[in-house]
Order: C-alpha cells, then sequence, then structure tokens
C-alpha cells in the first residue's frame, strides 16, 4: 500500500509534530505532504525543522500565511511588535533560530503545487485553490468547494486548524487539520493518511503531553493568553 501523511499547521510545536512523525511512522507512511504554517504561534521551529530534517521519507511542501508574514517582516512591511501582539514571538524566534539557508528554503517555497502520485492528481493548497488566504470551514456553503479551474482527485486545505472531508462531483477535498494548534480540542495533534492504493482516507488525532508547550507560552508569550488557553480546551 502507498500512504501519504498530510499535515498541516505544525507552528513551531515540535511536541505535537513528534507524536505524529511516531505514530505515522508505526502505520509505514511513505511521503509527507506539508500543506504550510511550519512556523508561527509557538516556539520551537529549530526542533521542528531538526524533527523533519532526519526522516527518510520524501517531503512535499508548500508555504502557509505564516511563512507569507514572516518574509513581509523581513523585508520591512511589518514590525515584530505588530506580529507579536497578536500572535505571540514564534515567527520571530523562528528568524533568530533558524540558518539563512532553511528560512530561505521556507521562505520561497512556492503558495500551492500539484503532484501525482499512483495515478492521482493532489493539489496542495494553505488556503482555497482560489485565494491562499481563504478560510474555508466545514459548515461552508456547497459553492464554497467550487474552485473554477482546480483539475484535481484530491484537493488538500489547511489554514482553518478543522479538519473535514467534504466530497464533491470533481474532487475530495481534505483538511488534516492543525498538527500545532488543534481547534477541536487541546492534547492532540489533528492530521490524516491517504492510502493511494484504495482511496481510503483516515483522520488521526495523535494525543501528546502539551504541558511543555504551554509552559513556553508563559515563559515568552504571557500576554497572548489564547497561546496557552486553545491547547487546553
Amino acid at each position: 500500500m502507498s500512504k501519504i501523511a498530510v499535515l498541516s499547521d505544525i507552528h513551531g510545536n515540535s511536541a505535537a509534530l513528534q507524536a505524529v512523525l511516531g505514530e505515522a511512522a508505526h502505520r509505514d507512511v511513505e511521503e509527507y505532504f506539508v500543506l504550510g504554517d511550519f512556523v508561527g504561534y509557538y516556539h520551537r521551529p529549530l526542533e521542528v525543522f531538526q524533527l523533519l530534517d532526519h526522516l527518510s521519507c520524501r517531503i512535499s511542501a508548500i508555504q502557509g500565511n505564516h511563512e507569507r508574514m514572516l518574509a513581509k517582516v523581513l523585508q520591512g512591511e511589518f514590525s515584530w511588535e505588530d506580529i507579536g501582539r497578536k500572535y505571540g514571538h514564534g515567527l520571530e524566534m523562528a528568524a533568530k533560530q533558524l540558518r539563512q539557508e532553511k528560512l530561505a528554503w521556507l521562505l520561497n517555497l512556492p503558495e500551492q503545487r500539484i503532484l501525482k502520485r499512483a495515478g492521482k492528481r493532489f493539489l496542495l493548497c494553505h488556503g482555497s485553490p482560489n485565494d491562499a488566504d481563504r478560510y474555508i470551514y466545514p459548515d461552508a456553503p456547497p459553492e464554497a468547494f467550487d474552485f473554477p479551474g482546480a483539475v484535481a482527485d484530491y484537493v488538500l486545505l489547511g489554514h482553518t486548524h478543522y479538519p473535514m472531508l467534504r466530497f464533491s462531483g470533481k474532487y475530495c477535498v481534505v483538511n488534516p487539520g492543525s498538527v500545532g494548534q488543534a481547534r477541536t480540542r487541546g492534547g492532540v495533534a489533528d492530521w490524516c493518511v491517504i492510502n493511494t492504493d484504495n482511496d481510503v482516507v483516515t483522520m488521526r488525532q495523535t494525543p501528546y503531553d502539551a504541558d511543555d508547550v504551554i509552559c513556553d507560552c508563559i515563559r515568552y508569550d504571557p500576554d497572548v493568553p489564547y497561546l496557552q488557553e486553545v491547547l487546553r480546551r
């Protein structure tokens, strides 16, 4: 069987990612699709990339809105204070911790890409195929899932942090949810596995210990209480 793990919105949460990678290894995953937002919010971006760099499987990735925000700060369009008030210091820590070649790789990822695996076409997006910053939630009306010009068997979305599996007459729309900041409940990492041999999509919720992540939030971002509160839901 050919199994692809679909991950999104890791957001610097290495504890959640480590738990996901451990489970994925037991499920014989052969490749990872990452739908952006490797960084932002949480405080262990270096550990996130150390975990990913040690994988023997192929990783195919796109950038998310937090990567685009990081680029804008580095280009002087925003200040760290502007970003920090709303999102905390996760992006700033990524800029300081990651080596220049890793930052360059991250900031030069495409906003979307189409990949072919086992005769299936996968369109990787962060928001929507037609708008990289658009949020498409599970309760969106049917017309929200009509993507003009999209030619794919699977349309893979992130951005909302809410898992979703939706079928249309043209394609299967999948949002794996967020590895690093699940919005449905705390202490779990959301992701999914797609088996290209039988088209079975398995939505996963992997438990992990969020205590150290919460301690980082208290230490680095006490003025952004949402960062820890969402992990306690």
